[in-house]
């Protein structure tokens, strides 16, 4: 296992982002207008898990609205660890849920089988979803997590009312 730290997506990452994508084996490819594209874009934002040389060994791009975190991309160099990789980012956008912003979604091909075991492994709950890119014979699986709620606390015991006529 490798010292990996999590930071912040940068400009100067995307080089890297198209390299990632140009080695995917399944799905379709970002490109470098694409990432840079989804990157600049309001209420976007982006991790990065880099390794101790410097090396991106993964992104993910996610959508933050007012009620939900969408997640867009998330991809891993082919060099690390896939499950560990990947098991940080999805960890690190859970913890951008609020009591306010409480779900998270993505849409996965159903042939990255690796991102949906990562994905089923972190709580999430899938839905096969027929034809959604509409693409004839492209079917999709919608994955979706909730922010398990907190209980509620416990009542307070009443306070004893004072008697004045005794």
């Amino acid at each position: 296992m490798r010292d990996l730290s999590l930071r912040w997506l940068l400009l100067t990452d995307v080089p890297s982002c198209v390299a990632i994508e140009a080695g995917r084996r399944e799905g379709d490819r970002w490109g470098l207008k694409a990432i840079h594209r989804e990157m600049l874009r309001p209420r976007q934002n982006g991790f990065a898990v880099v390794a101790p040389n410097g090396l991106l060994a993964g992104f993910a791009i996610a959508r933050f609205d007012a009620d939900h975190l969408s997640i867009l991309r998330l991809s891993v160099c082919s060099l690390f660890d896939y499950g560990e990789v990947a098991g940080m980012l999805v960890a690190k956008l859970q913890s951008k849920l609020t009591p306010r912003r409480d779900a998270a979604t993505a849409l996965v091909r159903e042939t990255d089988l690796a991102l949906c075991r990562t994905l089923a492994g972190r709580g999430f709950a899938s839905k096969l979803v027929r034809d959604a890119a509409g693409i004839i014979g492209e079917d999709m699986i919608a994955f979706a997590y909730t922010m398990p709620s907190s209980p509620p606390p416990a009542p307070a015991e009443p306070k004893p009312l004072l008697n004045l006529w005794a």
